[in-house]
């Protein structure tokens, strides 16, 4: 009799956690971010604005290779949440690159079948025109004078690679030139202008230098380099590239000047223009001439990809998806390193890291896509300002809803951005630190709220707890919401 009762209450027991469980269930479901793993959520019926389900762009530079292209590495290339491929080899080691006579000897059938695979995964895919056509020996200015010599005759080219490739739906556009120098802007110029602007309406793929790495004659970095690109109409968005990550000692540190005065310089000409840029992230540990680039760590990946976003990227770029296996000069600090996919397009470890990277990304593109930069204020001391282009915090510049920010921490600083989009508003707060977590309390009206990623389905709006300090992990981003009235 007494374990019949027992039974009998075990039984109740089950029953009542079923159901209290079956109710739970229905229920939305908040999960908690990595800035603030104890806080309780409250989730408000707030919603942002954008509901299209467009996504930022995020391409894989030195993607998928001609030699390796297949429909399964380009569905596991958008499982990591990629949307746009640079195909992996070297440009002089095209099909058919750089023919010497004429166009026709170009291997039509490769490129396009890596287009058709590219589309069969869910990926769009740039091509190359660097290898294609010749264009650096077509327009040369052999004397340095400024003054071009038409080379084509020399050079016969023929049309037929656009034609057969310009209107196929996963073509991204056609990758002309990477790092240009200011020496290579005659020849670059008159064969995007002279050859391919009459050709295509696709866009030219021209990706340009950080502010240290080139020196402008008479000029400066913004005007005469940054924008110079931007004014030209066959080139629909900018992009550069910028590994600021290095380590030393045994220390990872951040070349703050780098990243925030060539993003300065992107966001300023964006907003001049309404020409998007996209911006990059390091990958691919090796050594160069600005020392060691380690391996990525989370803290890496979202200092580079969120300082990105608040300054108005509307596309991430990551150097290298690929394992490079081999470079046109033999460049053995890139070669056979495992990068996020390794030599047979296998994930490595760090394929997860950038594919939850990524994912972020993809939530938080109702935030970032299409916002236009008001503002972009650094909140450190005046010793570390980054550069004499970028701007100290004042909270004098606050947006009414917010009546006060503290900063608490210990780190090197934060990036404070003002994003608005249609009715939307946002403040992103980036820790700039890889090393050091951060403080924060942001104060305001009941109408401001707190956007929570989350990895599941989609950004969570949170009520905006005026009291909570929110610790930010080094590199990541916080985003507070309102609508504006």
């Amino acid at each position: 009799m007494k374990t019949n009762k027992f039974n009998f209450l075990t039984l109740l027991l089950a029953v009542a956690a079923l159901l209290l469980f079956s109710c739970k269930k229905d229920q939305p479901i908040v999960i908690e971010g990595p800035d603030d793993p104890d806080e309780p959520n409250t989730e408000v019926d707030v919603k942002l604005s954008d509901i299209s389900g467009n996504r930022l762009t995020v391409l894989g530079w030195y993607g998928v290779p001609f030699a390796k292209r297949s429909v399964n590495h380009f569905k596991t290339m958008a499982d990591c949440g990629f949307t746009h491929n640079l195909p992996g080899d070297f440009f002089d080691q095209y099909p058919g690159a750089w023919p010497e006579t004429d166009a026709t000897g170009i291997d039509f059938a490769s490129v396009t079948n890596l287009l058709d695979m590219a589309q069969a995964g869910g990926i769009k895919s740039f091509v190359p025109f660097e290898s294609l056509h010749p264009w650096h020996f077509v327009y040369q200015d052999t004397d340095q004078d400024g003054r071009v010599e038409d080379h084509s005759a020399e050079y016969p080219v023929s049309a037929a690679y656009i034609e057969a490739l310009d209107n196929h739906s996963a073509l991204a556009g056609y990758k002309v030139m990477d790092e240009p120098q200011e020496s290579t802007w005659n020849s670059l110029y008159n064969t995007l202008y002279n050859w391919l602007r009459p050709r295509t309406n696709k866009t030219a793929y021209v990706n340009l230098l950080p502010s240290t790495a080139i020196i402008i004659s008479g000029g400066n970095y913004r005007d005469d380099y940054v924008k110079k690109y931007a004014d030209l109409d066959i080139l629909h968005m900018t992009s550069f590239d910028c590994y600021p990550i290095y380590r030393e000692g045994g220390v990872r540190k951040v070349h703050l000047r780098t990243l925030y005065e060539t993003l300065e310089a992107f966001s300023s000409v964006s907003k001049e223009t309404g020409k998007p840029f996209w911006a990059f992230a390091l990958t691919l540990p090796h050594t160069a001439d600005a020392g060691e680039y380690p391996p990525p760590t989370l803290n890496d990946l979202h200092l580079q990809v969120y300082s990105n976003l608040a300054y108005g990227a509307q596309g991430i770029q990551y150097f290298t998806y690929w394992e490079v296996a081999s470079t046109p000069d033999g460049d053995q600090r890139v070669m056979g390193i495992p990068a996020i996919v390794d030599k047979d397009g296998n994930p490595t470890t760090t394929y997860n890291l950038v594919k939850s990277v990524n994912k972020e990304i993809e939530v938080l593109s109702p935030v970032f896509l299409n916002a236009t930069v008001e503002w972009v204020r650094h909140a450190c001391t005046a010793e570390n300002l980054p550069h004499t282009s970028c701007t100290l915090f004042d909270k004098a510049i606050l947006p009414s809803i917010i009546t006060d920010i503290n900063i608490e921490g210990t780190s090197d600083g934060v990036v404070i951005s003002h994003l608005k989009k249609g009715e939307d508003r946002f403040l992103v707060i980036v820790n700039r630190d890889i090393n050091r977590t951060e403080k924060i309390r942001v104060s305001g009206s009941d109408k401001l709220y707190r956007i929570q990623k989350d990895d599941v389905t989609e950004a969570k709006i949170l009520s905006n707890d005026n009291d909570a300090v929110h610790t930010l992990s080094p590199g990541d981003a916080l985003i507070y919401f309102w609508k504006n009235e």
